[in-house]
């Protein structure tokens, strides 16, 4: 048999979870059965488990693709000179760009750990690593002189990972609710939170809707 090289393999075990979210979202995740994964695939179930020894473990796949990518999101913002501006852009990303699709993915892995303990312990770890993130950036921040919060680290991480889930559910189980009308506020109060260096509490920063496909520009306007 030849063996692939790490790269070959990567790839197309990433060509798998994309297919996996193509099903699971269209689908949802029990209706989905590995046959359904590699028929969107183009794969053997042979090949499929090469790579996944069970649907459980795409879920784990995914949400592991999620954190590296949000990792990227958290460095950018602790190398920020402009930690505000840097957390308004985070906020478009997460908040705004997200498409519905990634957004009714994530509903069914958080309706999963619901039954699953499995999947449930993947979902609780990626939150811890959201928490835990987010705390060290605030306390780096404040050690470093460029915020002073008004309260703990961890109570502050804490509120942003609740405004960022609320925000979340919002766009995933109302179609109507318009995410980008409210966040300028929203970020207007959390900068009154921690208090940036530098800047007047009446600082507002606004993320505006491009348009309703999920292109947004984000922008800082003094008042």
């Amino acid at each position: 048999m030849v063996r692939l090289d790490e790269q070959t393999q990567a790839a197309r075990r990433e060509h798998i979870l994309n297919s996996a979210e193509q099903c699971f979202t269209r689908q949802g995740f029990h209706q989905t059965s590995v046959q359904d994964i590699c028929r969107e695939a183009g794969i053997s179930a042979g090949a499929f488990y090469v790579y996944f020894p069970s649907k459980e473990a795409l879920i784990t796949g995914l949400c592991e693709r999620e954190k590296h990518q949000l990792y990227d999101q958290l460095v950018f913002l602790g190398e920020a000179p402009d930690f505000m501006q840097a957390l308004a852009t985070m906020a478009d990303t997460y908040c705004l760009q997200q498409s519905h699709e990634k957004l009714r993915l994530q509903v069914e892995i958080n309706a999963e750990a619901l039954r699953n303990p499995a999947v449930c312990s993947t979902v609780n770890s990626i939150d811890k690593f959201v928490l835990d993130g987010f705390e060290q950036l605030v306390r780096k921040a404040r050690d470093e002189g460029r915020i002073k919060p008004a309260d703990d680290p961890a109570i502050i991480a804490r509120i942003l990972s609740l405004i960022g889930d609320g925000i979340f559910w919002q766009r995933a189980l109302n179609k109507d609710f318009n995410a980008a009308e409210i966040l300028p506020t929203i970020l207007s109060m959390i900068s009154c939170l921690i208090n940036p260096a530098g800047t007047a509490s009446s600082d507002t920063y606004d993320t505006r809707a491009v348009n309703s496909e999920g292109d947004h520009e984000s922008t800082e306007s003094k008042s």
